[in-house]
Protein backbone atom coordinates (compact mmCIF):
# COMPACT_ATOMS: atom_id res chain seq x y z
CA UNK A 1 0.00 0.00 0.00
CA UNK A 2 0.93 3.28 -0.86
CA UNK A 3 0.22 6.95 -1.49
CA UNK A 4 2.48 9.04 -3.47
CA UNK A 5 1.81 13.10 -2.33
CA UNK A 6 4.64 13.81 -5.06
CA UNK A 7 1.94 13.28 -7.73
CA UNK A 8 -0.37 15.91 -8.55
CA UNK A 9 -3.76 16.20 -7.45
CA UNK A 10 -6.53 14.56 -9.34
CA UNK A 11 -9.31 15.27 -7.30
CA UNK A 12 -10.23 18.10 -4.74
CA UNK A 13 -13.01 18.73 -2.31
CA UNK A 14 -12.66 21.83 -0.18
CA UNK A 15 -13.58 22.15 3.76
CA UNK A 16 -16.36 23.98 3.04
CA UNK A 17 -17.87 25.93 6.38
CA UNK A 18 -21.07 26.68 7.49
CA UNK A 19 -21.38 30.28 5.16
CA UNK A 20 -20.58 28.76 2.15
CA UNK A 21 -22.30 26.98 -0.43
CA UNK A 22 -22.21 22.96 -0.48
CA UNK A 23 -19.03 22.59 -2.79
CA UNK A 24 -18.59 19.47 -5.29
CA UNK A 25 -15.73 17.33 -6.56
CA UNK A 26 -13.18 19.04 -8.61
CA UNK A 27 -11.26 17.38 -11.19
CA UNK A 28 -8.34 18.98 -11.38
CA UNK A 29 -6.53 16.90 -14.34
CA UNK A 30 -7.96 15.88 -17.53
CA UNK A 31 -9.49 12.71 -17.91
CA UNK A 32 -6.80 11.47 -19.95
CA UNK A 33 -4.35 12.24 -17.14
CA UNK A 34 -6.15 10.64 -14.47
CA UNK A 35 -6.56 7.16 -16.15
CA UNK A 36 -2.73 7.24 -17.08
CA UNK A 37 -2.48 8.16 -13.39
CA UNK A 38 -4.20 5.33 -12.23
CA UNK A 39 -3.09 3.13 -14.88
CA UNK A 40 0.69 3.82 -13.65
CA UNK A 41 0.30 3.33 -10.38
CA UNK A 42 -2.32 0.50 -9.97
CA UNK A 43 0.82 -1.64 -12.39
CA UNK A 44 3.16 -0.32 -9.55
CA UNK A 45 1.04 -1.84 -6.97
CA UNK A 46 0.34 -5.10 -8.65
CA UNK A 47 4.39 -5.75 -9.27
CA UNK A 48 5.52 -4.76 -6.43
CA UNK A 49 3.03 -7.44 -4.54
CA UNK A 50 3.97 -10.55 -7.51
CA UNK A 51 8.03 -9.23 -6.70
CA UNK A 52 7.05 -9.69 -2.55
CA UNK A 53 5.59 -12.47 -3.00
CA UNK A 54 8.10 -14.14 -5.50
CA UNK A 55 5.93 -15.06 -7.98
CA UNK A 56 4.95 -13.74 -11.73
CA UNK A 57 1.72 -13.09 -13.16
CA UNK A 58 1.66 -17.10 -14.50
CA UNK A 59 1.14 -18.27 -10.99
CA UNK A 60 -1.82 -16.41 -10.50
CA UNK A 61 -5.35 -17.92 -10.91
CA UNK A 62 -7.07 -14.40 -10.40
CA UNK A 63 -7.44 -11.29 -10.53
CA UNK A 64 -9.19 -8.83 -9.47
CA UNK A 65 -8.61 -5.50 -9.89
CA UNK A 66 -10.27 -2.32 -9.41
CA UNK A 67 -12.69 -1.65 -12.07
CA UNK A 68 -13.54 2.06 -12.65
CA UNK A 69 -15.57 1.24 -16.41
CA UNK A 70 -15.41 -1.04 -18.82
CA UNK A 71 -12.58 -0.02 -20.75
CA UNK A 72 -10.04 0.59 -18.28
CA UNK A 73 -10.78 -3.37 -17.18
CA UNK A 74 -9.80 -4.55 -20.16
CA UNK A 75 -6.53 -2.47 -20.59
CA UNK A 76 -5.96 -3.48 -17.19
CA UNK A 77 -5.47 -6.91 -17.86
CA UNK A 78 -3.61 -5.51 -21.07
CA UNK A 79 -1.31 -3.87 -18.75
CA UNK A 80 -0.64 -6.75 -16.24
CA UNK A 81 -0.80 -9.37 -19.39
CA UNK A 82 -4.35 -11.24 -17.69
CA UNK A 83 -6.84 -12.95 -19.95
CA UNK A 84 -10.27 -11.07 -19.03
CA UNK A 85 -11.36 -15.38 -18.30
CA UNK A 86 -8.89 -14.72 -14.80
CA UNK A 87 -11.20 -11.45 -13.73
CA UNK A 88 -14.68 -11.34 -12.60
CA UNK A 89 -15.77 -7.94 -13.94
CA UNK A 90 -18.63 -6.61 -12.15
CA UNK A 91 -18.59 -2.92 -13.40
CA UNK A 92 -21.23 -3.55 -16.26
CA UNK A 93 -23.63 -4.85 -14.03
CA UNK A 94 -23.41 -2.50 -11.42
CA UNK A 95 -21.61 0.32 -12.35
CA UNK A 96 -18.06 1.76 -10.93
CA UNK A 97 -17.73 1.25 -7.39
CA UNK A 98 -13.91 2.54 -7.45
CA UNK A 99 -12.12 -0.03 -5.15
CA UNK A 100 -15.08 -1.43 -3.84
CA UNK A 101 -15.39 -3.28 -7.24
CA UNK A 102 -12.45 -5.42 -5.35
CA UNK A 103 -14.58 -7.42 -2.96
CA UNK A 104 -17.24 -7.22 -5.10
CA UNK A 105 -16.05 -9.53 -7.83
CA UNK A 106 -13.83 -11.73 -4.86
CA UNK A 107 -17.32 -12.40 -3.18
CA UNK A 108 -18.93 -13.40 -6.83
CA UNK A 109 -15.41 -15.55 -7.54
CA UNK A 110 -16.13 -17.37 -4.28
CA UNK A 111 -20.10 -17.42 -4.98
CA UNK A 112 -19.27 -18.92 -8.50
CA UNK A 113 -17.65 -22.31 -7.03
CA UNK A 114 -14.74 -21.60 -8.90
CA UNK A 115 -12.13 -20.61 -6.67
CA UNK A 116 -9.98 -23.38 -5.65
CA UNK A 117 -7.84 -24.29 -2.58
CA UNK A 118 -4.09 -23.02 -3.42
CA UNK A 119 -5.12 -20.72 -5.97
CA UNK A 120 -3.91 -17.70 -5.87
CA UNK A 121 -5.05 -14.13 -6.15
CA UNK A 122 -4.17 -10.59 -7.05
CA UNK A 123 -6.07 -7.78 -5.71
CA UNK A 124 -4.92 -4.15 -6.89
CA UNK A 125 -6.75 -0.90 -6.48
CA UNK A 126 -5.91 3.08 -6.90
CA UNK A 127 -7.36 6.38 -5.57
CA UNK A 128 -7.36 9.93 -5.64
CA UNK A 129 -3.89 11.24 -4.03
CA UNK A 130 -2.70 9.37 -5.33
CA UNK A 131 -2.96 5.81 -3.39
CA UNK A 132 -2.82 2.59 -4.35
CA UNK A 133 -1.76 -1.38 -3.52
CA UNK A 134 -2.29 -4.52 -3.98
CA UNK A 135 -2.47 -7.90 -2.24
CA UNK A 136 -1.55 -11.55 -2.96
CA UNK A 137 -3.49 -13.81 -1.23
CA UNK A 138 -3.17 -17.74 -1.65
CA UNK A 139 -6.61 -19.64 -1.04
CA UNK A 140 -6.42 -21.52 1.79
CA UNK A 141 -7.41 -26.05 1.88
Amino acid sequence: LANDGSLPPTVVLEHPTPAQPQLTLQFVQSNREITALAMQNLGRGARQALQQAGIGTDDLAWVLPHQPNGVMLQRIGELLGISQERMVPVVGEIGSVVSASIPVSLDRLFRSGKLRPGDRLLMAGVGSGVSYGAVVLQVGG
